[in-house]
């Protein structure tokens, strides 16, 4: 991840070093923290239910183009994959003669299909709303120790879902010339459920949301 952003800012920069005119086309990359949380947490449906959140951290590449020459409307279509470092939670159980450590990790990345609408200011702050529709690649492992019946046991497992995603928000960028454009936005982003298989045939499931601060560069040609 970190080489494909190393050359993205290369391909950027040398982009910019010619002398490109500005037009409706764009590269960029953004990133930033994000509150993610998962939801009604359990491993089967007689257990109790409950929530986890953690602060993580994303960075993605977009590639969009501004669709107002073409409707007349000042709008943007956009592409965008975003990678998330890992959610880590888990639990403790004890009770008759029992004594289970969980651990989760689950790492979310996301392709989405973006559109904006920009709000004209007449100045070089333009105010955005938008909305994304994508898919979620949902990775989830779990790993446990501990004893059940009296019998050690140090079990783990992996499995990967593939989610429809969905997300909405709003910013603002700010135009430094005609080729440069930084932007700073939020946006709530829905990506579905995370499973994972245990013991026994059950499932540690849980729904997984985000809140997301973030931060872009944009360079448009």
């Amino acid at each position: 991840m970190k080489k494909i952003l190393v050359l993205t800012m290369m391909l950027i920069l040398a982009m910019s070093s010619m002398a490109v005119a500005s037009g409706p086309n764009y590269v960029g990359v953004r990133g930033g923290g994000m509150l993610m949380d998962y939801s009604d947490i359990h491993v089967s449906d007689t257990e109790l239910y409950h929530d986890e959140d953690d602060v993580v951290f994303g960075a993605g590449l977009v590639l969009g183009r501004s669709l107002e020459d073409d409707l007349g409307v000042p709008l943007r279509a956009e592409l965008e994959y975003m990678y998330r470092s890992d959610f880590e939670y888990g639990w403790s159980e004890t009770g008759g003669g029992d004594n289970v450590d969980v651990d989760v990790e689950s790492n979310v990345q996301t392709l989405f299909a973006n559109m904006y609408y920009d709000i004209d200011t007449d100045t070089d702050f333009t105010p955005f709303v938008g909305f994304g529709l994508g898919l979620a690649r949902v990775e989830t492992e779990w790993s446990g120790n501990g004893t059940i019946g009296g019998a050690a046991f140090n079990e783990g497992e992996e499995d990967t879902e593939y989610n429809f995603a969905w997300n909405l928000g709003l910013g603002c960028a700010y135009d430094f010339n005609k080729n440069w454009t930084m932007e700073a936005g939020y946006r709530y982003v829905d990506f579905g459920q995370g499973k994972v298989k245990v013991l026994n045939g059950s499932h540690i499931r849980g729904d997984g949301t985000s809140n997301e601060f973030l931060l872009g560069v944009r360079y448009n040609f």
